[in-house]
C-alpha cells in the first residue's frame, strides 16, 4: 500500500500538479498557458487564478488536469 496522498476530485497548488505529473512547476505553468492557448485547458473548469495579477497563485483540478495529459499527446514531426 502506498503512503502517497490521494489528490482525485481536488484542487491543488502548481507545485502539488507539476509533482504529481513529474514536470518542473516552471515548465508546468508555461505549458499550461500553452494548452488554455489552444483551447486544451479553461479557465474554471482546469484551473482558476487566486487574482487578476501575473504573480497570483494557480489552483488546479487534479483529476481533469491529469485525464487531459493522459490523452493529451504532444505532436509528432513527420521525418
Amino acid at each position: 500500500m502506498s503512503n502517497k496522498p490521494s489528490y482525485e476530485g481536488k484542487w491543488v497548488t502548481t507545485a502539488v500538479i507539476a509533482s504529481e505529473l513529474n514536470f518542473n512547476p516552471v515548465y508546468f505553468i508555461q505549458k499550461a498557458k500553452k494548452l488554455e492557448k489552444d483551447g486544451v485547458f479553461e479557465y474554471g473548469f482546469h484551473y482558476f487564478k487566486s487574482g487578476a495579477s501575473n504573480s497570483c497563485s494557480y489552483q488546479w483540478n487534479f483529476s481533469e488536469i491529469k485525464k487531459t495529459f493522459s490523452k493529451w499527446r504532444a505532436p509528432s514531426r513527420e521525418v
